[in-house]
């Protein structure tokens, strides 16, 4: 496991998910 990838998912998925409840909250 590369401890990058697993920042990058940590950092990502939060992002996604708050655009994503932000772009159906319009």
């Amino acid at each position: 496991m590369v401890p990058a990838a697993n920042l990058l998912v940590n950092t990502v998925m939060p992002i996604i998910f708050w655009l994503v409840a932000i772009y159906h909250k319009r």
